[in-house]
């Protein structure tokens, strides 16, 4: 009587659970106004898990030929925040106000960066 091994091996799969973050403007190409504020939006968009929230810090810099300065936000000064995306949710937006001016002056550019991702 004797005894021998069918399958010797099985495999397994470690899933990536790792959630992973990413920003596109989505209504950020338009005039300022005359005046009020202006909200120009971002969609920042998760891949990966939904079962927890995620947070994440923005932050708006000036770029490009004819840099934004803060004077050109509402309140004075470049905006940043943080954005949560709630569990369950696969993205969430960041509006930025432009604030409205008659000055003459080029088409200014500036970026909203994301940093410091959290999850849970």
């Amino acid at each position: 009587m004797g005894c021998s091994i069918g399958t010797a091996s099985a495999t397994g799969t470690i899933r990536n659970d790792d959630c992973s973050l990413s920003i596109a403007a989505t209504d950020a190409d338009k005039f300022e106004g005359d005046d009020g504020a202006t909200d120009f939006t971002f969609t920042v968009t998760r891949t990966g898990p939904t079962t927890s929230d995620v947070s994440v810090d923005w932050a708006v810099s000036g770029s490009g030929g004819n840099p934004a300065t803060g004077a050109d936000f509402v309140g004075g000064a470049f905006p940043a925040g943080t954005l949560t995306i709630p569990a369950g949710q696969t993205s969430g937006v960041i509006a930025v106000q432009v604030q409205g001016d008659t000055d003459v002056e080029p088409d200014q550019g500036f970026t909203v960066t994301i940093s410091n991702p959290v999850l849970g």
